[in-house]
């Protein structure tokens, strides 16, 4: 358990620095290897959020940072990257709810 945790550690670090210097598929290819390890972090499904966003995929983006928001809802990075999203969308009044996890667009 402490080594997979490690693994993940890993790979989200690797995942922040590819996604930092702008090399998206890179990011996503670590943060994803992340995720199979571990289903329910919450940071990986929040930067592979933001990383869907950033390459014009927001409906994903949404998804993705709305089941991180199931595990910790009042993530202020999650619901305003959330609210980022759902603006891009032209989900004005949904982007202004202070509450987003059960909203859909």
């Amino acid at each position: 358990m402490a080594r997979e945790k490690l693994k993940v550690e890993d790979l989200i670090a690797k995942g922040v620095e590819a996604h930092q210097a702008g090399q998206f598929v890179k990011a996503e290819k670590f943060y994803r290897r992340a995720l199979k390890i571990d289903v329910e972090n919450t940071d990986i499904l929040h930067l592979l959020g933001v990383l869907s966003h950033q390459k014009g995929r927001h409906g994903y983006a949404v998804q993705l940072t709305r089941k991180a928001l199931i595990v910790k809802p009042d993530d202020p990075d999650c619901n305003t990257n959330l609210a980022i999203v759902l603006y891009a969308l032209s989900c004005w009044p949904k982007a202004e709810s202070t509450r987003f996890a059960n909203l859909k667009c």
